[in-house]
């Protein structure tokens, strides 16, 4: 029995024509060649792989097998994107989801606007051959509204907060509709989300027989499965606290903060971003507001009793802000001043009656011109202790972003304020959470309802402070080549490891305190996390999604939400 060999060379590029091959050195294919038949044949244009290998080895011209004509038939088992806007942060959800969706289908996906040609989208939801993917918000898509109000889903209308349902068609049981409705355009952004964390990566992924790669559920191919899944954030503000230098790719720091549904960003810089005006609006994009910080005396020599250093700072800090921020269109300013401290005195003084005075009069002149200016005052619980009451005399219309707040254990090798979950350092350091906690039911009532809460939770990769040194002039704030990440990222992930295994361990403490912020009866509440020099640009660590996930949501089961995590992809 002969066999027969076929070997065939596409012209995938002028070089590689039929002319190109004859007039090329080719020995070895020469050789080979001597001891062969050869027939010519015509192909067709445009040069498609499949209906011109056909014509070739069937010697027949493409007219023989209707290789003009012939395509590839994906079925009628579509889907279609309609979207409501296509601008702004609903444009970034569009995206988002369309990048999700494609790698899944063999086709090319179709997205069309609801406020398109009506030939595109069927306003009789029962003319839909396609399934259909229906995005935005009840303003920009009326078909959202339609569906909303005929009971087919329940419309989201808390702040953030999304409606995410996948279900037959009422019109067409052989169709399935998915809806993604935002509350705002932020409730969008985390709808699609959370749409790819717990129904794509959580259900979809691992449905069937995981074991066996044909058993499995093939997302957006086979019949789609129902789900179910509405929600809104517990604690109005969310995100983290860094120094800007230690942000190496501001780009992806903002996407891997919108993955964790973290929608606000402290960065403390010694001068002024030159990209200040890219980074805020970048992380506008992402529905993150940019709070920045900057000195009120906070590592100076400084008097707090002497008026005259009252009025330098006074002057400082107002010519500081309407310089150097004022013009940025960011969201707020943040200060520390010389509560960083284990003392409780200066100069035989209580720093709590000091600092309530020194903040008040260098912010009145703030308040008088920005009203409407959103101040956050970062306070060091150390030097503050019991005498915490005495805050009531600050702004109400300041934020009190506490530090340092937690209790520690009976480790005698650490400083106070480096212990205290998850106020402190290192989480896996002794400490009395059960003290932590009712200290933070204090600060929580000091100016009773008009409290404006805040907390900075540590316990994350930190700044090295072996080689630190205060930036000496603007600077460029995230942008390093991907080279100079990834090696970063690799030396950071030591740290992560150690911080993980304890947040992971005391999942359940922080639920409690994050329960705790988020039932609280104040004004609101915003809560960051010390993630200050980590690589969170490159990856996102379980611990801090988990983080994220327990103030967007604190009541959710610990191992539902464990579980969605892991499926994520996030790093251990």
């Amino acid at each position: 029995m002969k066999k027969t060999v076929f070997i065939t060379i596409a012209a995938a590029c002028m070089a590689m024509n039929v002319w190109g091959l004859l007039a090329a050195h080719t020995p070895y294919m020469g050789s080979m060649m001597q001891h062969t038949c050869s027939f010519s044949v015509r192909t067709i244009l445009p040069s498609v792989s499949v209906p011109n290998w056909t014509a070739m080895m069937a010697g027949v011209g493409p007219e023989g097998i209707d290789a003009i004509h012939s395509r590839i038939d994906h079925g009628d088992n579509r889907y279609k994107i309609v979207f409501g806007s296509y601008s702004g942060m609903q444009k970034e959800a569009v995206n988002t989801l369309y990048s999700l969706i494609q790698p899944h289908v063999p086709y090319i996906l179709t997205a069309v606007s609801a406020d398109g040609d009506e030939s595109n989208w069927p306003v009789d939801l029962a003319a839909a051959k396609d399934n259909l993917k229906i995005m935005g918000t009840v303003e920009s898509n009326p078909l959202l509204k339609k569906l909303g109000e005929s009971g087919a889903y329940k419309i989201q209308r808390k702040a953030e907060g999304y409606s995410i349902k996948v279900f037959p068609n009422p019109g067409n049981a052989e169709r399935f509709i998915i809806v993604i409705q935002g509350a705002d355009d932020s409730g969008l952004l985390y709808g699609v989300t959370d749409f790819n964390r717990w129904y794509i990566n959580h259900l979809l992924k691992y449905f069937g027989d995981h074991q066996k790669q044909y058993r499995r559920h093939k997302p957006f191919v086979d019949p789609a499965l129902p789900f179910e899944r509405a929600s809104a954030p517990a604690v109005e503000y969310r995100g983290l606290w860094t120094w800007g230098h230690a942000i190496h790719d501001y780009r992806n720091y903002f996407k891997n903060m919108r993955e964790c549904k973290t929608n606000m960003v402290i960065i403390w810089n010694d001068f002024v971003p030159v990209n200040a005006r890219d980074v805020i609006e970048y992380a506008h994009l992402n529905g993150i507001k940019v709070i920045w910080g900057y000195s009120w005396c906070w590592g100076q020599a400084v008097n707090p009793s002497d008026p005259a250093d009252v009025e330098k700072w006074r002057n400082i800090v107002l010519e500081t802000y309407e310089k150097q921020y004022r013009d940025l269109k960011a969201d707020g300013i943040y200060f520390q001043t010389f509560t960083e401290t284990s003392n409780t005195k200066i100069g035989g003084a209580s720093i709590s009656d000091l600092v309530v005075d020194w903040v008040n009069k260098i912010s009145k002149p703030l308040y008088e011109k920005y009203p409407d200016l959103w101040i956050q005052f970062g306070a060091h619980a150390t030097s503050i202790s019991e005498e915490c009451v005495k805050f009531s005399a600050i702004d109400k219309r300041m934020s009190i972003i506490w530090e340092d707040a937690g209790l520690p254990g009976d480790d005698p090798e650490r400083p106070a304020h480096c212990k205290g979950f998850p106020y402190g350092y290192y989480p896996g350091d002794g400490d009395d959470f059960n003290a932590t906690l009712e200290y933070t039911r204090k600060l929580l009532s000091v100016r009773g309802r008009d409290e404006r809460f805040g907390a900075i939770f540590k316990g994350f990769p930190l700044l090295d402070w072996s080689y630190f040194e205060n930036q000496k002039g603007p600077f460029i704030l995230g942008e390093t080549t991907a080279d100079f990440r990834e090696k970063r990222a690799a030396e950071k992930k030591y740290l992560w490891d150690y911080s993980t295994a304890y947040w992971l361990q005391r999942i359940g403490d922080l639920k409690k305190i994050c329960t705790l912020i988020a039932n609280a009866d104040v004004r609101d509440r915003a809560v960051t996390a010390l993630v200050e020099d980590s690589m969170w640009e490159n990856d996102i660590y379980l611990s801090a999604a988990l983080l994220g996930e327990c103030l967007w949501d604190p009541g959710l089961d610990a191992a539902d939400t464990i579980a969605m995590l892991f499926h994520s992809g996030y790093k251990l």
